[in-house]
């Protein structure tokens, strides 16, 4: 992060009322994977969720990705992922989800334009 957003960052922090997890002991210290996970399991704690580390975040992002954009392809390449198999099962979209997916859909239902 530039100094410029960091301190923006920073200014905007201490505007909220927001409890803030993830500073930086310099602003210009890296942050380590080790702190992210320490930082998200205090912000966790703090919300009651449980069971919480660095990789929930990153199904998670593929999981809504998936869901806002319907875009395997590209999420298959954000997550560098090596099939787009691969990709469904990481986000936990099961070949059940997928019937009824299919068992809804009817071209017969759909708008032509």
């Amino acid at each position: 992060m530039s100094r410029i957003a960091s301190r923006r960052y920073m200014s905007t922090l201490k505007k909220s009322r927001v409890p803030v997890y993830f500073h930086l002991v310099k602003e210009t210290a890296r942050f380590t994977p080790t702190q992210a996970y320490r930082q998200l399991n205090k912000a966790a704690e703090y919300a009651g969720v449980e069971h919480v580390g660095n990789h929930t975040l990153r199904k998670t992002f593929g999981y809504w990705f998936y869901k806002a954009t319907k875009d395997i392809a590209m999420l298959q390449r954000i997550l560098h992922h090596s099939h787009p198999s691969v990709t469904l099962r990481y986000i936990g979209i099961t070949e059940e989800e997928t019937n009824n997916v299919l068992k809804k859909f009817s071209v017969f239902s759909q708008k032509l334009v």
